[in-house]
This record gives C-alpha cells, sequence and structure tokens, in this order.
C-alpha cells in the first residue's frame, strides 16, 4: 500500500476499482476533482429514493467537485430492470438520459412496454429510433458490460457508490454520504 492509498478515510476501500466512464451518462462539474459513480438498478427502491436526493445535492452545488456517473446494475429479482436499463441507454442514444430518467421517476413504477414508449414520449423522443435502439443486441450486450464491470469491481447490491474509484464502504444512508462527499 502506497502513502496516498493509507491516507484514505475508512469509508473508503483501499483499492482502486477499473470503472468505465466513456459513454456513461454524467452530470455535475465537466472538470471535477472527483468522481462519483454509482452502480444502480433503477427499479430498486432504495435506488429510487437515494438518487434523486443526490441530485438534488448536484442541482444545488453542494457538490460541485464532483462528476457523477450512473453505471447500470439492473437486478434480476426487480421485475423489467433489464427492460428498464435498456430504454435508459437508449435515450442516453439521443442526448435525454437524464430527462427520461425523471420522467420515470416522477410517473411511478409501472414498467411496462406501454409505460416505457409513453415515457420516451414524452421525452420527446425519437421513437422509432428509440424502439430501435433498445431492443438491439449492441444495449443489450452494454447493459451486461456494465453489469459484469460492477461484479468485477465488488458490487453486489445496489446501490454501490466509487469515489475516485474507491468503493465506498461508509454509512448507507443518504445524509452520511453527503457529509462524506462534501468533506472529502
Amino acid at each position: 500500500m502506497n502513502l496516498a492509498q493509507a491516507a484514505l478515510p475508512d469509508a473508503l476501500d483501499k483499492d482502486v476499482n477499473n470503472i468505465r466512464l466513456a459513454g456513461v451518462a454524467s452530470l455535475g462539474n465537466n472538470h471535477p476533482k472527483h468522481t462519483l459513480v454509482v452502480y444502480a438498478c433503477y427499479t430498486c427502491p432504495h435506488c429510487r429514493k437515494q438518487i434523486p436526493e443526490l441530485m438534488t445535492a448536484f442541482s444545488n452545488g453542494q457538490l460541485n467537485q464532483y462528476q457523477f456517473y450512473w453505471k447500470l446494475w439492473p437486478l434480476r429479482s426487480h421485475e423489467r430492470s433489464k427492460d428498464v436499463a435498456q430504454a435508459l441507454l437508449a435515450a442516453g442514444r439521443q442526448e435525454k438520459f437524464w430527462s427520461y430518467f425523471m420522467i420515470l421517476l416522477k410517473d411511478g413504477s409501472n414498467y411496462d412496454d406501454a409505460y416505457l414508449v409513453a415515457a420516451g414520449k414524452k421525452s420527446g423522443l425519437d421513437m422509432p429510433k428509440f424502439n430501435t435502439d433498445r431492443s438491439s443486441m449492441t444495449i443489450k450486450q452494454e447493459v451486461l458490460q456494465s453489469k459484469l464491470e460492477g461484479v468485477k469491481n465488488g458490487v453486489h447490491e445496489t446501490p454501490t457508490f466509487f469515489i475516485d474509484g474507491h468503493r465506498y464502504v461508509g454509512s448507507k444512508k443518504t445524509d452520511a454520504l453527503l457529509t462524506f462527499l462534501r468533506a472529502y
């Protein structure tokens, strides 16, 4: 362990993880001091509660030294989680990941195909492109690769956070996480 690793706070795992960020949906500072990555399942109730609270902190400027990345990690136990992940990526292909994300968040938790399409229309997506993309093998492979990368990096529940490549192992409560992020 080098000196920099020894100086890490106890809330961060000492290992640096290999997380691919190219093309991943992000919010925040384009020239960040730190990166915050979350592996999350959109249909997970914990993620649906915690992520909007973090997004509010970003929009209020509380975390302006961070770039926040959303990595897809659909849970098999959550119905339609892969379908939602594929729809989010397809919306992202049209630069509308976050607007689609927010519509899904605001409008409920029924993720059947008709709902995913209606949310796409509401987001102003090019619907033929959206429907083609969300069912494409490329999108399905991206979801699988994100999931496999998470497994390789020790993700076993959602949400799982990484700060500058180090897995956050502190309290899962939003207030504790925000306090840590502001102080880091």
